[in-house]
């Protein structure tokens, strides 16, 4: 079985003066390329709206930016407008959106994502860069390529009858959500305040969010995401300093993490069939 290891997502965070704010979000609003919206499902106890804008979706980025509404309080509190970005970054570095691929934190793909974020950030007339923005949340994965979607079905119905990881908590699709029974058959996940661990048919992700028409090939994501309360916390000075240096050390620990995820499960593993599962992932090693 043939597998792959590296970064799926990323996102980025950054402050703005009103002012620097409405040019962006003008700019964003104005484009002509994908749509800018109002998230109306978004709630805030502080009076922040929520945009969302897919101008650059077809190189794998999306913007969500936050603002306070206006008030006639003047003694109320001013909060600080804000921007994110989520990104794959494979895609981005490609320039075009590559839903199965994932990114080597190397320090020549490193260089090439710090200039295709210096001209997408310049195409915003936002005056940043990339090492400017904060790390927020680091997406790392396994890929497995088994011979077979009964591989996949069978290793997924391993991961329901594991034991929760202490500190960790199941996370189900609710019966209000009316694909929930395909998507829970489909994906299992697992979550602490600060990491998530999720096993899904990527095939069928893509599938269901029409990013592919047609099935091709099984494949099963093993991803790991920590916020940056987890991935930061002993990181050296020199390394928080820098978003290349921290991707690339995230990359490497969050390897670790996927491993001692799946040797839990083989050491609970109580059947034959399972043991031979769980054997059969957690022997795979992931190629950097």
């Amino acid at each position: 079985m043939t597998s792959r290891y590296g970064i799926h997502t990323i996102e980025l965070f950054h402050r703005l003066s009103r002012k620097w704010f409405d040019r962006v979000f003008d700019k964003l609003k104005e484009s002509k390329s994908g749509k800018f919206y109002s998230d109306e499902t978004y709630r805030s106890d502080t009076g922040m709206e929520k945009y969302i804008s897919t101008a650059f979706s077809t190189r794998g980025v999306v913007i969500y930016l936050y603002r306070q509404k206006r008030s006639k309080n003047k003694t109320g509190k001013n909060l600080a407008c804000f921007i994110r970005f989520r990104l794959n970054p494979l895609s981005l570095v490609n320039g075009h959106y590559q839903p199965k691929g994932v990114f080597q934190a190397e320090k020549s793909q490193l260089n090439t994502l710090d200039k295709c974020m210096k001209d997408l950030l310049r195409e915003m007339c936002l005056s940043v860069t990339f090492e400017k923005l904060t790390l927020s949340r680091i997406d790392c994965c396994l890929d497995l390529f088994p011979d077979s979607q009964e591989w996949v079905e069978e290793a997924l119905r391993v991961m329901r009858r594991s034991k929760v990881m202490k500190a960790y908590t199941e996370s189900r699709f609710p019966e209000d959500d009316p694909r929930h029974k395909a998507k829970n058959k489909h994906s299992w996940r697992i979550y602490c305040k600060t990491t998530t661990i999720t096993v899904y048919d990527k095939t069928f992700q893509l599938m269901e969010e029409e990013l592919i028409e047609d099935y091709d090939a099984p494949m099963l994501r093993i991803e790991v995401s920590r916020a940056s309360a987890k991935f930061k916390r002993g990181l050296d000075d020199e390394i928080k300093g820098s978003n290349k240096k921290i991707l690339h050390t995230v990359m490497e620990e969050s390897e670790d993490t996927i491993r001692k995820y799946l040797n839990s499960l083989h050491a609970d593993a109580v059947h034959v069939k399972y043991e031979e599962c769980i054997r059969q992932i957690g022997t795979v090693k992931g190629k950097k």
